[in-house]
């Protein structure tokens, strides 16, 4: 009895996390495929957004190649590192360091002079996580010959279990 009572959660958890999978992978394409179709500079999904930081406009807090998470908020602050669009290819993240009223100005912390005004129709988001040097992995993670291999690995490890030992 007790062996059917573990089976039955073991086969319900291993549902749920190949639903999770199945979502993630769905969202993972389709921010890629809407970014390409788009040309956006950054793409939000569900308010989230991640991207790599290319300057050195905000060291020491956020060298080259950090990989960052945005998220959309209802408000920002002082202080916030958020990113934001100026039309340009890639989007800017930088320090709030005044709002005055739908206008926020913002600066990098290495640079000695503040950005022009932005609205908060601009902003993407707010930096909530970052993770320093990051590049190179993202980098590899965009290399077919690196993703196809893991994937193929992750594929077996979860396909283990299902398989019957005679």
């Amino acid at each position: 009895m007790a062996n059917n009572k573990t089976k039955t959660i073991k086969g319900i958890i291993e549902k749920v996390i190949s639903i999770i999978l199945v979502v993630c992978i769905v969202l993972v394409l389709f921010s890629v495929i809407t970014q390409k179709k788009a040309g956006k500079s950054q793409v939000m999904t569900l308010g989230w957004g991640g991207a790599v930081i290319q300057t050195g406009s905000m060291e020491p807090t956020l060298p080259v190649g950090t990989l960052i998470l945005i998220h959309k908020q209802d408000k920002y602050e002082v202080g916030d590192i958020i990113t934001y669009d100026i039309g340009a290819r890639r989007p800017v993240t930088h320090r709030v360091i005044e709002i005055n009223g739908d206008e926020l100005i913002t600066q990098g912390d290495a640079n000695n002079a503040v950005d022009k005004p932005i609205t908060k129709s601009q902003i993407f988001g707010k930096v909530v996580y970052f993770i320093p040097n990051a590049a190179p992995v993202i980098a590899a993670l965009r290399n077919p010959f690196v993703v196809s291999p893991v994937v193929t690995i992750i594929c077996l490890i979860w396909l283990l279990p299902y398989t019957k030992t005679r």
